[in-house]
């Protein structure tokens, strides 16, 4: 594993962070500011377009959630019920032939009478 342990520069080698060392690359690179000159344009205007207004109110996409959840949970338990079902037919029969099986091994072909 790595150690946990890191090492950190000082601001003065960082080229961003220190004043003496900016490069003609560099300060394109720097995000530019308004002058307060500037009039404001209409990116800064908040103009609520059409996609920006909700399809679902909340309470309409957690009903429809709702919905889809009990969809699912009535499938799964269809299929688990089915599953389970076959699986009980299969040990119910495999039960009958052991029955079947130890009873044969215990009387063999001796006729079975109602005294004994």
């Amino acid at each position: 594993m790595a150690c946990g342990a890191t090492l950190k520069r000082s601001l003065e080698f960082d080229p961003l962070h220190s004043p003496s060392q900016t490069t003609p690359k560099r300060r394109r690179c720097m995000p530019m500011t308004l002058s307060p000159s500037t009039p404001p344009t209409k990116q800064h205007q908040i103009q609520p377009n059409k996609k920006d207004i909700p399809i679902f109110t909340f309470r309409q996409v957690s009903m429809i959630c709702e919905r889809m959840l009990k969809d699912r949970e009535d499938q799964v338990r269809q299929e688990y019920n089915s599953v389970l079902t076959c699986k009980l037919a299969e040990q119910y029969e495999a039960f009958l032939k052991f029955n079947h099986d130890q009873i044969h091994r215990r009387f063999g072909d001796t006729p079975v009478s109602y005294v004994s």
